[in-house]
């Protein structure tokens, strides 16, 4: 190990090195209201060494921490167990933030590199009893590239708010990357998904009568997941996926079936494992010497994208299915998979028939082969992936970007949706399918709803069986979601508590805003028009006045309840059950 000390700007940069470095250096490329960004810099020589680069700040005012995989995992950790952010161009992003009383920003630290592996380190460091926090960078986390290598390191003291902070660090990402996602309307449809109703057992006429009633309440796009391409409930493994049929046993007819789903004005979306090819697929021994691993317990193998020959095996399989079929859409799952498990092929010297040098550049362009294919195809084609691939990088080749899968879990929704909303990106968010039991009370199912506002709705129960009362509150929740679709995906968004799992969330316009309450049961109304949605265990708010108004209040069913006149600078207690929501109106 060898440490090389270097003074910037007053911050005392410690190198850690395992391997063989020359020429390091970090240098101040900018300086402006608390934000630095410098430029590292350092020649390789050695194949398989770590770099770790590490500053101290004091131990004050610190809450909480974030970064885009955290999920409700806010704690602050310690020395021996810092808390870990890593990423590469298929799973997460390079930032973190750490974040004081209020939300206001700490220190939020971010790198330029989004493809390479790397880690961002925070721990709380009383080992050395100085009252420290540690922050801490590390490159070369899989091999180290021969000769020159820099990448930007942003850290942002400012006082901002912790998500703007976030925010910022999209817009600065675009310094390097081309984030343009292909935005579409399709994207941004109320979708019916199969995964926690069906299961591994989707059935044509069994989905056909669900979708009948899911358009009836108001959703146009639909996700047929896992199971449709082997007979059976499924073996929860892959054993003979690769050639990926429609098993007659589940769908006769496929291109029939999207066709009658067309009819009903819904758009159909399919899932695949992209990387998997199944031991008992005869595409597995035509493939076999060209694996990153098998994987027993799927019983599949990891295919190389880094051979064009894989790459074109992928591409073609999935253009073979949309032409085939009229699909519009792709949930492209499992692509994290695609990682070298035995370090001895991270390879300097190309084998033959390889035309890309590294695991994360092969997908970045199997994923741009894809993409292009299809948008060829349908020009609205939906591109569906889900929250860990959430790098400046990966998320230009989607369209849609879902909150990993969490059934039954609203806070964990909850927090995965505003967690993917904070990066700024335009694509469209949606949540993880709401399940729900058929007995469960109106007022719960309302306040899951809540808990997804702020994103494209998925819905994956078995319409069906479930009471009217449940059909009925989706049906006006989905109303209520299309009518204000445009201020709730795109207009200015503001949140609170983050360790509290956003207590509070809003998006407005110049005329409306449209909050909810999950925990803090007060707010202020400053005279723009609000909708208020109460998803508390209240049932009251309590309002605090700048203006005069009146408040309506409304149930689940959109059915009005009350009205409340208010004077100027009071604070109104209001009845509000869970569940239920109010209109707030300047008078």
């Amino acid at each position: 190990m060898k440490n090389y000390c270097i003074n910037v700007n007053q911050t005392e940069f410690v190198f850690k090195s395992e391997g063989e470095y020359e020429n390091l250096n970090i240098s101040l490329l900018s300086s402006n209201a608390g934000v630095n960004e410098y430029l590292i810099e350092v020649d390789s020589r050695v194949e398989k060494a770590p770099l770790t680069i590490s500053w101290k700040r004091k131990m004050l005012g610190i809450l909480s921490f974030w970064s885009p995989t955290a999920a409700r995992n806010r704690s602050l950790t310690q020395w021996y167990n810092p808390r870990i952010n890593s990423s590469n161009m298929y799973y997460g992003a390079p930032v973190i933030a750490l974040i004081k009383q209020g939300g206001e920003n700490f220190a939020t630290v971010a790198l330029s590199d989004a493809i390479n592996p790397t880690k961002i380190l925070f721990s709380v460091n009383d080992f050395e009893e100085k009252g420290n926090v540690d922050f801490a960078v590390e490159l070369f986390c899989e091999g180290a590239p021969a000769g020159k290598y820099s990448v930007r390191l942003c850290i942002d003291e400012s006082s901002n708010k912790f998500w703007q902070t976030i925010s910022n660090v999209k817009f600065w990402w675009e310094n390097f990357y081309d984030i343009k996602q292909s935005h579409t309307t399709t994207g941004e449809y109320p979708l019916y998904s199969s995964w926690y109703n069906f299961h591994q057992n989707p059935t044509q006429d069994k989905l056909l009568e669900e979708l009948k009633i899911a358009a009836k309440i108001g959703f146009k796009s639909v996700i047929i997941d896992d199971g449709w391409s082997y007979d059976g409930l499924g073996t929860g493994d892959y054993y003979d996926c690769g050639d990926w049929k429609f098993v007659k046993s589940k769908f006769s007819d496929f291109p029939k079936f999207v066709s009658d789903v067309h009819d009903l004005g819904i758009k159909v979306a399919v899932w695949f494992p992209v990387p998997f090819v199944g031991y008992n697929n005869p595409d597995f021994t035509k493939y076999k010497d060209k694996m990153l691993y098998l994987h027993d317990g799927f019983r599949a193998g990891i295919v190389d994208p880094r051979y064009p020959e894989i790459r074109k095996y992928i591409v073609d399989t999935y253009v073979r299915i949309v032409n085939e079929t009229g699909i519009d859409g792709l949930k492209l799952d499992f692509i994290d998979s695609f990682k070298c498990v035995d370090k001895s092929l991270l390879i300097t010297d190309k084998p033959a028939g390889m035309d890309v040098d590294t695991v994360e550049n092969a997908v970045m362009k199997l994923l741009e082969e894809i993409k292009t294919a299809v948008m060829s195809i349908k020009e609205d084609f939906m591109i569906e992936f889900r929250q860990l691939y959430v790098g400046p990088e990966i998320t230009r080749y989607s369209n849609m970007l879902r909150v990993g899968d969490c059934p039954f879990d609203l806070i964990t929704n909850r927090v995965g949706i505003i967690d993917l909303r904070l990066m700024n990106y335009d694509l469209a968010v949606h949540a993880d399918m709401l399940l729900w039991h058929k007995e469960e009370k109106a007022e719960n199912c309302a306040k899951m709803l809540y808990n997804i506002l702020f994103a494209v709705p998925q819905i994956s129960i078995m319409l069906r069986d479930y009471p009217k009362e449940h059909l009925r509150l989706l049906t006006n929740y989905i109303n209520y979601w299309y009518e204000n679709k445009e201020i709730i995906l795109h207009g200015k968004f503001v949140v609170e508590d983050i360790e509290n799992f956003y207590s509070y969330a809003s998006s407005e316009n110049e005329n409306k805003r449209i909050s909810v309450c999950y925990v803090k049961n007060n707010i202020v109304f400053d005279g723009k028009n609000t909708d208020l949605f109460n998803a508390t265990g209240c049932d009251y708010m309590y309002i605090d006045c700048a203006c005069s108004g009146s408040v309506q209040t409304f149930n689940y069913f959109g059915e009005k309840i009350d009205c409340v006149k208010f004077d100027a600078n009071t604070v109104l207690k209001l009845n509000l059950q869970q569940g239920c929501m109010a209109k707030i109106i300047k008078q």
